[in-house]
Parts: C-alpha cells; sequence; structure tokens
C-alpha cells in the first residue's frame, strides 16, 4: 500500500472511531440522565402517594401504575418539600430539594410552604441563616392566618431577628395565633399579661390564658403554664 493510501484509510478509521466514540459518550449521557430522570419520578410518586401524613410509607411497589402528579399544583410542592425534608421510606432525607420544591409552593402563596422555608431560613437548614428572609416569609404566611407562621413572626419581633424589635407587635402576633388555639402562643400570651410586656399587665388574663394553654396539652406549654400558675398564687 503507498504512503498516500496509508494515510488515508488512517484518517478515515480515526474519524469513524471519533464518530463510534462521540455516539457512545452521547449514549451513556442520554442513559444517566434517563436513569436520573427515573429516580427523581419514583422519589416524587413514593411522596406524593405516601398519604397525607404518613412518613413511613413502605413505598409504591409498582409507580409505573400511578400517575405523575400535577407538579405545578402549590399543595403537591409543598407535600414533596416535607417528604424531603423528613425523609420517607425509599426516598432518603434532602434539605436541598426540598428548600426547592417549598420555594415553588410558597411563591404561589401557599402558607404553609412560605412558614417552612421561613424556619428553614431562620435555622440556617442548607442555606446560609438570613432573618430578614425568615421575617418575609413568616409575614407572609402569618398575615393568610396560619396560626404557626403568626406565633413564629411574634417571636422575631420579640427577639428584634430579621426585623426592628417591638413587644408591642410581639403581643398582637402572639395574641392571633393564640385564639387560634396554638398553646405556645397561648402561654405566650399569658406569660405576656403576666410581666406587662407589649401589654397592660393583667393577672387575670394571665391566668385565663395559660389555663388555655394548658387545656391544649402541649409539653413544653403545660409544664410551663404550671409552673407560672404556681408561682402567681
Amino acid at each position: 500500500m503507498s504512503w498516500q493510501k496509508l494515510k488515508k484509510t488512517v484518517l478515515v478509521s480515526a474519524i469513524i472511531l471519533g464518530v463510534s466514540f462521540n455516539s457512545i459518550a452521547v449514549a451513556v449521557a442520554v442513559d444517566t440522565i434517563k436513569a436520573s430522570s427515573d429516580v427523581e419520578t419514583i422519589e416524587i410518586k413514593n411522596i406524593v402517594y405516601a398519604g397525607e401524613d404518613n412518613f413511613n410509607f413502605e413505598g409504591v411497589l409498582d409507580y409505573r401504575n400511578w400517575d405523575m402528579p400535577d407538579l405545578k399544583d402549590a399543595k403537591i410542592q409543598s407535600k414533596l418539600g416535607a417528604g424531603y425534608y423528613r425523609g420517607v421510606k425509599h426516598v432518603p432525607r434532602d434539605y436541598a430539594k426540598a428548600l426547592v420544591w417549598y420555594k415553588k409552593a410558597a411563591n404561589q402563596g401557599l402558607s404553609e410552604a412560605q412558614y417552612k422555608l421561613g424556619e428553614m431560613y431562620h435555622k440556617g437548614i442548607d442555606v446560609s441563616k438570613d432573618y430578614k428572609k425568615a421575617f418575609y416569609w413568616h409575614e407572609k404566611a402569618a398575615y393568610i392566618g396560619y396560626q404557626y407562621a403568626q406565633e413564629r413572626l411574634a417571636h422575631l419581633y420579640e427577639t428584634g431577628e430579621g426585623v426592628a424589635k417591638s413587644d408591642v407587635k410581639a403581643f398582637e402576633w402572639y395574641l392571633s395565633s393564640a385564639k387560634q388555639g396554638y398553646a405556645p402562643a397561648q402561654y405566650k400570651v399569658g406569660w405576656m399579661y403576666q410581666m406587662g410586656i407589649g401589654t397592660a399587665q393583667d393577672y387575670k388574663l394571665a391566668l385565663d390564658w395559660y389555663q388555655k394553654s394548658l387545656d391544649r396539652n402541649i409539653t413544653d406549654s403545660y409544664f410551663l403554664a404550671h409552673f407560672n400558675i404556681g408561682w402567681m398564687y
């Protein structure tokens, strides 16, 4: 074979091999993406079909028989946030994914997701602590009427985290949450009446709110209310 023919043969072979290797690389990449997508689909279906509050779910046995949930639905997004936040059977805890799904739901105005997003910023869970963002999301949820966010917003006003400290506003938001039956807020309203912080001192109202907190029988508030009632007598 002449040198020219040999060079041409080598060049053609190199081109063919190059195409083959590129094709293999593309095929592997596509398979990797597909596998990743399949895992995410399985995770999503496991979380969504786990039941409203059942986070010990055994998993969807054959996920292919289940419809893919509407991922634009705020409640579905929030449920996915909760699933990744806590972790469920066959789906490990993943705060980064929880943050993504909570943000999607929060931006659609779902109060429970706004509250959880506020908590993640307040505690620095998978994000840097940011009290201003915590205040922003808790305030949004609080104005919608979400009792847990109202209690947290009151706490931020009380401590001055992310907002100018205001005992008056703290009392107002604790009271809003307390009126909805949230025991920790009821205890705080009782304490603020007892101490005259953010409102006029009133022992009778303090005892009334301590008693409401006791009636809810939530451990921390229960024992604190018992202690303070004993101290007042």
